[in-house]
């Protein structure tokens, strides 16, 4: 089976039955096949990254306010693997299509305060794949890394629900290379580049009604290309439902001053965005309130950079509904277990969303998890992105072909395939470059920059 969702104080290990592979007895099977279905078993049974509800009891795919609807296909990512059965379009047929989600969930009860904290993040399975494979976006407006966070308070008959979103910056970009830090570059016209923008927020504004874009891109260096498109293409759109707040995390944080986002958050108080924005409460009766726009939060991996600020985000978020719900005191703040939890659980959630995607936990984790920056993390930090570099280099290849296969991207799968042909020749040339070990002494210099 696949994670069910259980209290995070419930320790199991998430599985797939299938049958066990053996490549000694007649399998006429390439090479590249045995490859591709070992990793795709590998994804399902050691990423601990898939969920769903028992006997299609609930529905995963949607958020509190939406449940009740259709299913959300973006979310649903085993679509493609059942789509001759939903092509059925026969009733006896569902209780065959249980739709998955990947992404990560955690359900922490708080008994000094008699309720459950629950965080629940689904990627989408449009554009999915790997770090340095997937960016940007593509000419239907999906982007890649495009992740929905849904925080809710289960509290007696009330859910209380925030929803945030991830994802990467919305044009046509890449970072292709093999150095460490490849320098980011823009593709296509603006012209095809807008088109592409407008599809993608379109699509955010049916959803979400308004959308508050939080920009954390560097301004300045490698970066600001994209820092700079991403602004220019918001002021082509020119849409009032569209708010634009850049934040050079770098820059604020330097020297890890994390705690510095804080800035931000007193920013976003002062322009009412929370209040305005709020959030969604239902119970027995239905929907009391409802959130009526959404964070839209971007680094330039939306990872690392984003956990530390979509974290704080829904703190902000959290304690306001817990004194809209009487559990909180008007000047108070997080109980202590509640604080605890809350911080553990966000900090889990980055490390599974940057497995997803980068192959390794999440840079700055030290901090979500505990609130405080210290050396050991900087130190842990270096030896995660070194990790990384080494994966975008040898494995994000197969992973990726997977990826595609698993969400009927076969396009992608050929495009790829042709790109890890064009590795190993980069690979020829670097091992013969008399410039190697330069370059692997600065791979090591930018590393401890970067964190």
């Amino acid at each position: 089976t696949l994670n069910q969702l259980k209290p995070s104080n419930f320790h199991t290990s998430p599985q797939v039955k299938g049958p066990s592979l053996n490549y000694k007895d007649g399998s006429n099977l390439s090479k590249y096949e045995r490859r591709i279905e070992e990793e795709i078993l590998r994804i399902f049974t050691d990423s601990d990254s898939f969920y769903y509800c028992p006997d299609n009891r609930g529905d995963i795919t949607n958020a509190v306010p939406r449940q009740g609807g259709e299913l959300d296909d973006r979310f649903f990512w085993n679509k493609h693997m059942l789509r001759d059965i939903i092509e059925l379009g026969s009733d006896h047929a569902k209780a065959w299509t249980n739709p998955i989600i990947q992404g990560y969930v955690e359900i922490a009860p708080i008994k000094q305060l008699d309720l459950s904290l629950i965080l629940i993040s689904r990627r989408s399975r449009f554009r999915a794949g790997t770090r340095y494979k997937r960016r940007g976006l593509n000419p239907e407006g999906h982007c890649a890394n495009y992740v929905e966070t849904e925080q809710i308070i289960s509290y007696k008959s009330h859910a209380v629900s925030f929803l945030l979103v991830r994802g990467s910056v919305p044009l046509y970009w890449s970072q292709p290379g093999i150095k460490y830090r490849p320098a980011p570059i823009l593709h296509r016209s603006f012209a095809e580049n807008q088109t592409a923008f407008e599809k993608h927020f379109d699509n955010q504004l049916s959803l979400y009604e308004k959308v508050i874009v939080v920009n954390l891109v560097e301004q300045l260096g490698k970066e600001s290309i994209i820092f700079n498109a991403y602004t220019q293409h918001v002021l082509s759109l020119n849409n009032e439902q569209l708010v634009y707040v850049s934040f050079d995390f770098h820059e604020y944080c330097r020297g890890m001053h994390f705690e510095r986002v804080s800035l931000l958050i007193d920013k976003l108080k002062a322009e009412s965005i929370f209040r305005d924005m709020s959030y969604s409460w239902k119970d027995k009766q239905g929907l009391i309130c409802e959130q009526k726009a959404v964070f839209r939060v971007n680094c330039i991996d939306c990872l690392d950079r984003t956990n530390v600020v979509q974290t704080a985000l829904a703190k902000t978020v959290l304690i306001k509904q817990l004194k809209k719900l009487g559990i909180v005191s008007p000047e108070g703040d997080l109980p202590k277990e509640m604080a605890s939890k809350f911080q553990v659980m966000w900090a889990n959630n980055g490390d599974i969303i940057s497995k997803q995607y980068a192959g390794t936990a999440a840079l700055k984790g030290d901090f979500t998890r505990t609130g405080d920056r210290k050396l050991t993390g900087l130190m842990k930090d270096g030896m995660t992105s070194a990790n990384r570099y080494y994966l975008s280099r040898f494995k994000d290849n197969t992973r990726q072909m997977c990826l595609d296969i698993m969400c009927g991207e076969i396009e992608n799968t050929a495009e790829v395939a042709m790109s890890d042909e064009d590795d190993e020749d980069e690979d020829e040339e670097m091992n013969n470059s008399e410039e190697e070990d330069k370059s692997n002494v600065q791979h090591i210099k930018t590393l401890i920059e970067d964190c």
